[in-house]
């Protein structure tokens, strides 16, 4: 994928999801104030709901592209190295994962298995920072709730900026507490149009600062270890 390709991808997903906002924000304009701000409870839960999906849209296609780059691990950032080490730190935490000679006459010595497994990372970790680093999908998660910490969380693990949330932190917390207020009815009151304007600024802003961190890192090879 080429950084033209990222850049055209994540700005067509960009606009057709301002564009849906901005329509239905039109057809509310319209309406008396009382009408207006019920009509807003629904804006609320289309904006959360597009700014959750671009998120994860545009921090997938980072992953893709990055993973399409075949870098080799020894190269890459250790960010996207635990990253695309995944599944073998897990495989070395689990505590059922015992070696072979002593399954049988140590079956419970979770301490010598624990050994076990680190010694077998240790003598093959030559060969892994040699193999292709493939980021599994699983490293982008937004869990059940985007919340900004979850956010920083997901750009964390792939080596991103956190900071570009700096400053919008509390409107978008205030977003996600005003749709899970709407959506399980702990809420039934209108919003006014200054806290619509507010989530819905802070929401774009973010959106917009994540497309742009994640092309700019792609641009920049920001994924590569000491790159000259």
């Amino acid at each position: 994928m080429t950084p033209y390709d990222l850049r055209s991808q994540l700005e067509e997903d960009l606009s057709w999801r301002y564009e849906e906002i901005i329509f239905f924000q039109n057809i509310g304009s319209s309406l008396d104030a009382e009408e207006w701000d019920r009509y807003r409870r629904s804006l609320v839960l289309i904006v959360y709901a597009h700014f959750e999906g671009f998120c994860k849209v545009a921090l997938s296609a980072y992953l893709n592209a990055v993973n399409q780059e075949m870098v080799s691990c020894f190269r890459a950032t250790p960010a996207i190295v635990a990253a695309s080490f995944h599944e073998i730190f897990k495989a070395l935490k689990n505590p059922e994962s015992k070696n072979d000679f002593f399954r049988n006459t140590a079956p419970d010595d979770r301490k010598l298995h624990s050994f076990s497994r680190d010694l077998e990372f240790i003598e093959r970790a030559r060969e892994i920072m040699r193999s292709v680093m493939q980021i599994p999908d699983a490293a982008v998660d937004m869990e059940s709730n985007l919340k900004p910490v979850v956010l920083k969380k997901n750009l964390y693990r792939l080596g991103l900026d956190v900071k570009i949330l700096d400053g919008h932190e509390t409107a978008i917390g205030k977003l996600l507490w005003l749709r899970n207020n709407i959506a399980h009815g702990a809420s039934k009151n209108g919003i006014s149009l200054i806290d619509y304007e507010e989530v819905q600024t802070s929401a774009f802003k973010v959106m917009n600062s994540v497309l742009h961190i994640v092309y700019d890192s792609f641009v920049e090879k920001a994924y590569i270890r000491n790159v000259a």
